[in-house]
């Protein structure tokens, strides 16, 4: 089994209060949550591409940094790590650092993805996915 796949979502547990108190600006996270509700995972080698339904790409390489400009000019770095079935991706940039944590259940038809800020008081979110 592997997190290889397409998934859509079934259900956010505070990601929305999760991403404004790590400093996104409401209406990008408002448009974040509501417009990434499939998203398809690859993995070739040591590159691992994940794909939100609203076109935005997410490319990581196992055990290697990787940096991403956005287009307002922030610099990401994303350092990830593929483990089976689980993806972590520990990402900083100037206003912090958090990870993306990708979980695939052991029956393979759900994947967990869970944001956790390294500030103590910002409560983790939670993206529910179905195999599809």
């Amino acid at each position: 089994m592997s997190l290889v796949g397409k998934y859509q979502i079934v259900k956010n547990e505070g990601i929305l209060e999760h991403l404004i108190a790590q400093g996104v600006p409401a209406e990008r996270a408002a448009k974040f949550v509501e417009g990434s509700n499939i998203i398809e995972i690859t993995i070739n080698g040591d590159d691992i591409t994940i794909v939100r339904g609203d076109g935005h790409n997410h490319n990581y390489t196992h055990n290697k940094e990787t940096i991403k400009t956005t287009p307002d000019g922030n610099v990401i770095k994303n350092f990830s790590m593929l483990n089976g079935t689980s993806l972590t991706v520990e990402s900083s940039n100037s206003q912090g650092k958090w990870k993306k944590i990708y979980k695939l259940s052991d029956s393979g038809s759900e994947l967990t993805v869970t944001l956790k800020s390294e500030t103590t008081s910002i409560a983790d979110g939670t993206r529910i996915y179905k195999k599809i």
